[in-house]
């Protein structure tokens, strides 16, 4: 089949009516058949791995689309943006394309990052383990998964902690962790110095028992061993 032949019939290729649009807010009503189809066979997985993940995915894409996004530092950085479930594996159980205000998410009072966490959530078993990065975690989304009797850890921003008082990093050793509770217990916030100081929160662990792990130390020029908390080697 000849090129021209292949651009014709992939420019000629529709999944519903393209004369008519529907009235609802959905952006991606052209393929959204589809991406329902994938959905559910994705829901249709066993959800018995216990841990799980979510982040972003972007999906490759440089032709003309309004939901087309540039995000920096990533390998592909032009594409649609895609919120994505997966167990510890990498198998995806749920996904959601981000459609800017049109996104269907059940509620929007945590933010963005962490509504998305609710929505993809909702499926899961009671008592699973879910994995986040900064982008997602704030401590009102895990005293919600709390209530769902799900466990939440990742790492957060410092600006997501505004009435925390956190250590000054020049303070602190590499090793060194401190711990902050929630004075009812249910959830910890966690610093701990690297190679710079990391934040993270949890619904389920703490910084104890700590290990000791190999890090590579910039100032010794050596591998050296220092102490590392619970809620890191979790993460």
């Amino acid at each position: 089949m000849s090129r021209d032949r292949v651009l014709a019939l992939r420019d000629a290729f529709h999944v519903v009516d393209a004369s008519s649009a529907p009235d609802n807010n959905i952006k991606v009503w052209k393929v959204h058949p589809v991406l329902n189809a994938v959905r559910n066979v994705c829901l249709s997985l066993p959800q018995d791995h216990v841990t799980y993940s979510v982040d972003e995915q972007m999906i490759q894409f440089t032709g003309h689309c309004p939901l087309r996004q540039f995000v920096k530092n990533i390998p592909r950085p032009v594409g649609l943006k895609n919120f994505v479930l997966t167990t510890s594996a990498g198998l995806v159980l749920h996904f959601e394309v981000y459609q800017g205000d049109s996104t269907p998410l059940q509620t929007k009072e945590f933010g963005l990052g962490p509504s998305v966490i609710l929505r993809l959530a909702q499926t899961l078993p009671q008592e699973s383990f879910i994995y986040l990065d900064k982008y997602f975690t704030s401590l009102p989304l895990l005293e919600k998964l709390t209530e769902m009797e799900l466990y939440g850890s990742g790492t957060i921003m410092a600006n997501r902690l505004k009435g925390l008082p956190l250590t000054d990093t020049s303070k602190m050793v590499h090793g060194q962790s401190i711990e902050h509770v929630a004075e009812n217990c249910d959830l910890v916030v966690v610093e701990w110095k690297d190679s710079n100081k990391v934040i993270m929160a949890s619904n389920c662990c703490g910084s104890t028992p700590t290990e000791a792990v190999q890090h590579w130390s910039k100032i010794d020029n050596k591998h050296i061993e220092v102490d590392c908390p619970s809620v890191v080697r979790k993460i």
